[in-house]
């Protein structure tokens, strides 16, 4: 590792690798959009969110397995395998090295942007609240295999979470993440109308049509045109609430747990 990327720095490597990413999708005719809060920053900043350090993309999950399988990079762009600790797809920038705090077994990659899948919905609620509760379990697990433990406190409490977090060495992280992605998938040959993020997200609440993804829009971001949801004002309302124009006070900024360096 050579010289720290500036913010900057690590937002113009990210823009290069979305530039690269569309295109290699519009021309394989797989459909991809601006997310989170990517997506937010096109719309609220029509480019990055000035302290954003991450950038994300999303596709309905059949053009997700597909990318996929056809994606195989080239000298300075590639995909995360299987080994490394994230539900999802990440294209990274072979320049550039990283260093993630949060992970208990580091790997060796760069610069990246996170490739997220769309999941079915299924409508009925009762069918919809086991399939959140399912999937919100199996991430605990993924969680508590992956990630370092932090602050795990004193007392009985703090003795029970280190021995979870001491068994959790015990899972294969290869075998759990095959489990999430078979588990998030399971309703995609249905008929249902409604759309999430399963696999980063949880939360009952975030739903949508898939309608509002449509065939998308183009909107401005850093000076460029990108692919977003065609309702990406409502989208943005489920992710963020309906004040998602308005920036957070700064105690409130969530920044990722990481330093990138030039190889």
């Amino acid at each position: 590792m050579t010289k720290q990327l500036s913010l900057s720095e690590v937002q113009k490597v990210e823009l290069d690798m979305i530039e690269y990413v569309v295109e290699f999708c519009r021309a394989r005719g797989l459909t991809v959009f601006l997310d989170s809060g990517t997506l937010l920053g096109a719309i609220r900043h029509r480019g990055f969110i000035p302290w954003d350090d991450d950038a994300d993309l999303i596709m309905e999950r059949s053009d997700y397995d597909r990318f996929r399988q056809l994606f195989t990079g080239d000298a300075r762009y590639k995909l995360t395998d299987a080994t490394y600790p994230t539900a999802f797809i990440k294209v990274y920038d072979a320049r550039t090295s990283l260093v993630e705090t949060r992970l208990r077994h580091p790997q060796k990659i760069g610069v990246y942007i996170d490739i997220l899948p769309v999941d079915v919905l299924p409508e009925e609620t009762e069918q919809k609240s086991r399939y959140f509760r399912g999937m919100n379990r199996l991430t605990r697990v993924l969680r508590v295999c992956e990630q370092k433990l932090r602050n795990p406190g004193q007392g009985i409490r703090g003795l029970f979470k280190r021995t979870v977090y001491g068994l959790g060495n015990l899972i294969p992280g290869n075998w759990l993440r095959r489990q999430l992605d078979r588990y998030a998938s399971q309703y995609r040959d249905t008929n249902s109308s409604l759309r999430t993020q399963m696999m980063v997200t949880w939360n009952p609440t975030k739903q949508y049509q898939a309608a509002w993804l449509g065939s998308g829009r183009m909107a401005e971001f850093e000076g460029k045109q990108m692919p977003i949801p065609q309702e990406a004002e409502k989208y943005l309302t489920v992710l963020y609430g309906a004040n998602y124009m308005t920036p957070p006070p700064p105690e409130k900024i969530e920044r990722h747990t990481f330093e990138a360096y030039w190889r």
